[in-house]
């Protein structure tokens, strides 16, 4: 069994279109896919989908603030059920509720809504107590560390894609737990190394302004937990379901550092690997499957449990809705349900012609780049105006509030923005997109920082890859919506060919 957890702002229905393991299963890969909805108890409209996790809910932590003073000054990532964030000075980002441990870190009082889970799938379902697993993309590839600390007695191995530990709060596992770590190598939203833009040599910093644990001390943690007291010799990996011109057109490389962990790069940046969910599907259940756990008796019980002590834990599910097979999106928001319903608002007259964000064929203005943004096999150009960009020595030091998800005409980014091509509404998700400002641009940029069109939703058609019509409706005519980009699955960036 494998529960696959989705990314911030997605739901269980996204993940199972976009992360292939449906489609592998069906073709012979005999195991049962899940695909949990996380919590949404934000009070904006849109997409909320989230997982307390890694330190996502307590800021700050043994190494100060995870983010930036320039992230989030307004608070307005900040869940009902943080009760105001209190100390986080903006840098809390997901649901306080329970979903591993009440804290969402640590490996005591594993409680919460994905532990539940397991023990509801193992009364419902025909399990191999042996063989449980779990997988997840971003936030939800945050989720898939913190399940293989928390879990480590319980789950057979783990396979997180594009996730992380924050900064100071890398946790490693209690027992030996395989470990596959899938990053992009033009992740810039999760990156597993150190960024350019206010780089320090100890920490990660995102394109949004969050920090996070470097990949080679959480492989190093991860070795020592699974028995290596010095790292081995590295090694190829060699992926048992992927063939070579796959390997070959995506770039790659998997190393095999000892001890059950490995970690693929590619040439891709924030999204599932190769673009496509039957090559992530197919990288993760090849490394999954190869792994058991037989001290596993079941309810997280292992056979070191005294036998008067493996009972069936007391909460169990008491309202559930299983959908088997084809699953439903239920994420309707307060904007009017499906999202289809998206873009009714009625045209306003459009807006004066504007001078950022144009087309580049056309040139950009004095006071913009043009960027190249890729999404793996998907590229393309922008004008993005220019800004100072916080830095490691000079951490408030920005002429723009980095990151966000909702319209801010504050955030210091020019408003004059195209009319979409699909109408002439101001802002999505009304119709048209809106700045957005993100730091660590392109090698070779004359600005560490720039303003860019944020459009959606995405990730909501059968393949669960691409931006929907009405998100390439959303950009200046010319432009279309983009995925890999930005936190959000739901939210991509306007490019132009």
């Amino acid at each position: 069994m494998v529960v696959a957890t989705h990314g911030w702002g997605g739901s269980g229905s996204q993940e199972m279109k976009s992360d292939g393991l449906t489609t592998v299963s069906g073709a012979g890969g005999n195991f049962i896919a899940a695909f949990p909805d996380g919590y949404t108890d934000n009070t904006h409209s849109g997409f909320w989908g989230s997982w307390n996790v890694v330190g996502s809910t307590q800021s700050p932590g043994p190494a100060g603030q995870i983010c930036t003073p320039t992230a989030d000054p307004s608070n307005a990532d900040c869940y009902t059920s943080c009760k105001g964030c209190p100390g986080a000075d903006g840098c809390d980002w997901t649901t306080c509720l329970n979903d591993v441990t009440p804290t969402g870190i640590g490996t005591k009082d594993v409680t919460g809504f994905l532990p539940s889970l397991y023990d509801f799938l193992e009364e419902t379902f025909c399990v191999d107590l042996t063989r449980e697993y779990h997988s997840g993309f971003s936030n939800g590839g945050m989720a898939t560390y913190q399940m293989g600390a928390s879990m480590s007695g319980r789950l057979a191995a783990i396979a997180p894609v594009a996730g992380a530990f924050h900064n100071g709060f890398f946790q490693p596992p209690t027992e030996k737990i395989p470990l596959l770590d899938i990053h992009g190598t033009a992740d810039k939203q999760v990156p597993c190394n150190a960024s350019t833009a206010g780089s320090t040599s100890t920490k990660a910093l995102s394109q949004d302004g969050w920090w996070y644990n470097l990949l080679s001390d959480t492989q190093a943690g991860w070795l020592e937990a699974n028995g290596c007291s010095q790292a081995p010799p590295l090694s190829n990996y060699v992926p048992p379901l992927i063939s070579a011109n796959t390997a070959s057109r995506t770039k790659l490389a998997c190393a095999n550092h000892g001890c059950d962990v490995v970690t693929c790069a590619w040439s891709g940046s924030h999204t599932y690997y190769g673009t496509s969910a039957a090559d992530n599907g197919n990288l993760v259940w090849g490394f999954l499957e190869k792994y058991t756990k037989p001290t596993h008796v079941g309810y997280g019980h292992t056979t070191s449990t005294p036998l008067a002590e493996r009972v069936r834990p007391r909460a169990s599910f008491a309202d559930v809705r299983v959908e088997l097979g084809e699953a439903v999106d239920a994420l309707t928001t307060a904007l009017g349900g499906a999202a289809d319903a998206l873009v009714t608002a009625p045209a306003v007259e459009d807006l004066a012609a504007a001078v950022h964000y144009g087309n580049p064929a056309n040139g950009c203005g004095d006071d913009e780049e043009e960027l190249v943004l890729s999404s793996g096999p998907e590229s393309g150009r922008v004008c993005a105006p220019m800004k100072k960009g916080p830095s490691a020595t000079n951490p408030t030091e920005a002429q723009c509030t980095l990151g966000g998800t909702l319209p801010d005409e504050t955030n210091g980014c020019p408003t004059d923005v195209p009319s979409p091509s699909g109408g002439s509404t101001k802002w999505w998700p009304t119709v048209g997109a809106f700045p957005v400002c993100l730091q660590d641009s392109s090698p070779g940029a004359r600005a560490d920082t720039h303003c860019l069109l944020l459009c959606g939703p995405c990730r909501l058609g059968d393949d669960g890859m691409g931006c929907s019509d009405l998100a390439h409706a959303a950009c200046p005519t010319g432009a279309r919506c983009m995925t890999g980009t930005v936190k959000s699955v739901r939210q991509g960036i306007c490019v132009y060919d």
